[in-house]
């Protein structure tokens, strides 16, 4: 019985430390996802201010 209960922890604990590792590279999907639109909206803001001046 204290066999299959340390099993059955031991699964669980992985799985939660395996959603842990997801969340965090998906907080690291979003964040490198926002730099890069941050980057290209800056790029384009640029860009249309600059075929204001001509």
């Amino acid at each position: 019985m204290s066999v299959l209960y340390v099993f059955i922890s031991d699964g669980a604990e992985k799985e939660a430390r395996f959603l842990e590792n997801c969340k965090i590279s998906w907080a690291m999907d979003l964040a490198v996802l926002r730099k890069t639109a941050d980057c290209y909206f800056s790029k384009f803001r640029r860009f249309l201010i600059a075929r204001r001046l001509h």
